[in-house]
């Protein structure tokens, strides 16, 4: 099994410690798969945490100024903390690919001609504007991995939608070059790795899991949910504040047990009407750096996981709460 990972699949795990990668790991140690992060994801990744922590640098320093002396002071050491993490993460990266058993992989040999003629003539991954160098050199690395040796199906797990939009076009230029299917997941948990399930057809009413219970669980696991990236243009950071209804959406319910376990694996897609908190950081003149909060109410499209223990098939902690997308929305929560 061939999967190529992108950069936002590692950094929303960014220290690579969700069960996945341990079930990723046996595979790869009993050469059932071949797991590649392009050296362009890679690089990607790490300069994501460092953007990522100066955002937080930038939240802190905003409300520096309008804190006691005493919180300035516990402030000052949260900056150093965020300093010391930025300088060490792509050394605790680097070890935790080589324990896992990550193919790094150059960039493809292919000149600036190339790449400009396939802008030009707007091959995917480009985008309609041109757009897309970084996903096409991600493109072609995967392609390059194909052959070695043959593999009839490639996996390209990314967060991207430029790939989901355009998997047509890229699955006929797969097929063309070298035979081999197209197949484009959002999130590295939706990957079923070799040997991790067993066959079989499950759902929640089999497992005597009610509905309620899981809404009650996404209810609680939004508040204080960082989602500035799904946010409108504008805020500088976003969270979830409130949240009123949730409203599972059945036909995405999914359920499947772990091989030689008890241990079954759910997931569902919901939307939850949420208030969410906006801050807007203003910077002036050096060091100095202000900031407005407001609100918002939004429609927030989120998927739920979590996984049962025993034969009862008792829900095991609050499972994790994934955001899909949002939409604004005129009404109070429900």
């Amino acid at each position: 099994m061939l999967v190529i990972v992108d950069a936002n699949v590692i950094m929303k795990d960014a220290i690579l410690r969700d069960r996945k990668w341990r079930v990723a790991k046996d595979a790869v140690d009993a050469d059932r798969l071949r797991l590649v992060l392009p050296e362009v994801a890679r690089l990607e990744a790490i300069g994501g945490y460092r953007r990522d922590h100066e955002d937080k640098i930038r939240q802190v320093k905003g409300v520096i100024r309008k804190s006691t002396n005493r919180a300035k002071a516990a402030a000052e050491s949260l900056l150093r903390v965020y300093a010391d993490e930025v300088d060490q993460y792509e050394s605790i990266l680097n070890t935790r690919l080589h324990e896992i058993g990550f193919l790094i992989a150059e960039p493809p040999d292919r000149t600036h001609i190339d790449m400009t003629e396939r802008a030009i003539n707007r091959l995917a991954p480009f985008d309609e504007s041109g757009g897309g160098y970084r996903d096409t050199l991600l493109w072609l690395t995967a392609l390059e991995q194909v052959d070695e040796p043959p593999f009839e199906n490639l996996v390209l797990v990314s967060d991207d939608s430029v790939f989901t939009k355009r998997s047509s076009d890229l699955t006929a230029e797969l097929r063309r070059e070298t035979g081999a299917e197209l197949t484009v997941l959002r999130s590295f948990a939706s990957l079923e790795l070799p040997g991790e399930y067993e066959s079989g057809q499950f759902d929640f009413s089999s497992l005597h899991i009610h509905p309620m219970e899981i809404e009650t669980l996404i209810k609680d696991g939004l508040p204080g949910l960082n989602i500035t990236r799904w946010s409108p243009p504008g805020p500088d950071h976003a969270d979830v504040r409130r949240v009123g209804r949730v409203d599972l959406l059945d036909q995405t319910a999914d359920v499947k047990k772990r091989y030689g376990s008890e241990i079954y694996e759910l997931s569902v897609e919901a939307i939850a009407d949420i208030d969410a908190a906006i801050l807007i950081i203003d910077e002036g003149f050096g060091d100095d750096v202000d900031f407005s909060e407001m609100s918002a109410r939004w429609n927030l499209h989120v998927r739920w996981r979590g996984e049962t223990a025993g034969h009862e098939t008792r829900i095991i902690g609050e499972g994790t709460v994934e955001v899909l997308g949002l939409e604004e929305r005129r009404k109070p929560p429900r």
